[in-house]
């Protein structure tokens, strides 16, 4: 299980060697270059805190900017230091002047437990994981798609994250976002890029609606019925992000094995609405033939007009 991309051989050895399986490094290090030349496995580069520093410069991550970052650890390679690096050259790239922001959803839905922004892990990831965690992060009190923050803007942009407001609300947190000219990075794949929900919300879609539950600030539980939740990510690349690219409004960055994307908020969220309210059908999973009762719920909005 160790051998899954997210691991040095160091690291390997070490965790075979505390379960008692004596393992010589030399000879781990020749079988595994052997195993690479013959191309049975493949070897991931390392990256430090310098490498992701040089691709957020190169992106045109500004310093002072309100940056809302989605990101995935291991897609770019090995990571040294972990999450922790990843962070600290985010918060290097912006200076004491920026605001981080990350998701830490948590989809605290009827059937799960109760939403506590100051316990219930994210579902985000390691690195929002890690985030939630610092000193003087605020996270937002949403019951399913909170986010954190840290930064001038970070109680700001956490407060306007109502509970009782479905997820993309134009006056809730992504909006603000946008009013307050925010960029959004993406260390990750484009379907991670939850502002492409905004048309879906904003055009006020036929969608259903989540009922979610949350703990408030004194400990009382209240529940909360959301409606236009976000749902199907298959436009996202192809009716979103490559008009935008082609424009050059996101920039398209390689790091390690992937590439990293980024373009401001405004954009991003208004290429959604414009397309949707042409296409509202490009929501739809699967090119319209998701059988999924959001999608049902959609197209049957869609037929009454």
């Amino acid at each position: 299980a160790a051998c899954d991309g997210k691991h040095t051989l160091d690291e390997i050895v070490l965790s075979l060697q505390r379960v008692g399986v004596n393992v010589d490094p030399a000879q781990a290090r020749q079988l595994t270059l052997y195993l690479a030349e013959s191309k049975r496995v493949r070897l991931r580069p390392i990256l430090t805190a310098s490498d992701i520093r040089a691709a957020l410069r190169r992106a045109g991550v500004r310093r002072g900017a309100t940056l809302m970052v989605h990101s995935s650890l291991s897609r770019f390679g090995y990571v040294a230091g972990g999450p922790a690096t990843v962070v600290q050259a985010l918060r290097d790239a912006l200076g004491p002047c920026g605001t981080l922001i990350v998701p830490t959803h948590s989809g605290n839905v009827l059937g799960a437990p109760p939403y506590d922004p100051r316990t219930s892990p994210a579902t985000t990831g390691a690195i929002p994981e890690y985030f939630r965690k610092l000193p003087g992060v605020l996270r937002s009190p949403h019951p399913t798609h909170s986010v954190a923050a840290l930064g001038p803007r970070a109680a700001e942009l956490t407060a306007a994250h109502r509970p009782d407001l479905t997820p993309m609300a134009r006056e809730g947190f992504w909006g603000r976002l946008c009013d307050v000219g925010g960029d959004v990075l993406l260390l990750c794949p484009i379907r991670s890029a939850t502002i492409f929900h905004a048309g879906e919300a904003w055009l006020d879609l036929p969608q259903r609606n989540l009922i979610a539950h949350a703990v408030d600030e004194r400990g009382r539980r209240q529940v909360y019925v959301m409606p236009n939740a976000p749902w199907h990510v298959d436009h996202f690349a192809k009716h979103l992000a490559a008009p935008l690219q082609r424009k050059g409004i996101m920039t398209v960055t390689p790091l390690g094995e992937s590439e990293i994307y980024l373009a401001p908020a405004r954009e991003m969220a208004a290429i959604s609405v414009r397309d949707l309210a042409r296409h509202p059908e490009h929501c739809l999973g699967k090119e319209g033939a998701c059988p999924c009762k959001y999608c049902d719920a959609l197209k049957e909005g869609l037929a009454r007009g």
